[in-house]
């Protein structure tokens, strides 16, 4: 029983620089905000996270995207208006991403490092990336990011588009085009650009876009209660292979 014990204190200690709580809050227009700035916050095992939108014009929720926190109370599972907050515990160690799921490129973390890891010690460490994705992750697991990725909600609200590209080394042109079937807008062509933005990110990293779409789409939205939209998106490094992409997206009011 003494052997026990002292093995207690010992792990209690080496776990004693981390919090066991932190919060987290959600603010308009796009941000995930821990009070000082940052959307990542770093607690001990078994800790809690509460989270929270508590005031705004806008529908905020948290998404986990592979990682999952032991347990969540009084989570929204979808966007919801202000007013809302919950929480999550987390037993193990490791790195619990998140995002908004209406707007997926609102990103954070919840960090639970594991006290008996070990250190390199005082080697040299890695030089700095300076164009890297920003927190949140948009780069694969297991290496460097070599095609872009894509991020974007399948079912949004409102009358724009908006998602993300992350893009690997170098310059590229990116390109989002919004199209609707012909019958949701009466047209005879059969699919109808209905909106369009061009962007353009100078390297590695993560771009935003927001396409809104035009008053044809908007009225058929109005009208219908739900506008299928067809996304189709363009990236054209300034040296590379070209990439493209074309996804679902459902709007709603």
């Amino acid at each position: 029983m003494v052997a026990g014990a002292g093995l207690a204190v010992a792990v209690a200690s080496a776990g004693a620089d981390e919090p066991t709580t932190a919060s987290i809050t959600a603010k308009d227009p796009y941000s995930f905000d821990n009070g000082s700035g940052s959307s990542t916050v770093s607690i001990a095992a078994g800790g809690t996270v509460t989270f929270s939108y508590p005031s705004g014009v806008s529908e905020h929720n948290v998404v986990f995207d592979t990682a999952q926190p032991t347990s969540c109370t009084n989570m929204p599972a979808t966007a919801s208006a202000p007013g809302w907050s919950g929480s999550c515990t987390f037993e193990a160690y490791g790195t619990y991403a998140f995002h908004c799921g209406l707007h997926t490129f609102m990103t954070g973390k919840v960090e639970v490092p594991d006290p008996n890891a070990p250190t390199t010690g005082t080697t040299t460490p890695p030089p700095t990336q300076t164009g890297g994705p920003p927190p949140g992750g948009e780069t694969p697991t297991g290496g460097e990011l070599t095609a872009p990725a894509v991020k974007v909600a399948g079912r949004q609200r409102g009358v724009v588009v908006r998602g993300s590209v992350t893009t690997p080394a170098g310059p590229s042109s990116i390109g989002v085009t919004a199209l609707v079937a012909k019958g949701a807008l009466a047209a005879r062509a059969r699919l109808v650009k209905v909106g369009s933005v061009r962007k353009r990110s100078t390297g590695t990293g993560k771009t935003s876009f927001a396409v809104k779409v035009n008053r044809a789409a908007r009225r058929a939205l109005a009208r219908r209660h739900r506008l299928a939209i067809t996304l189709r998106i363009a990236v054209t490094p300034d040296a590379g292979d070209p990439f493209k992409k074309t996804l679902k997206v459902v709007l709603r009011p």
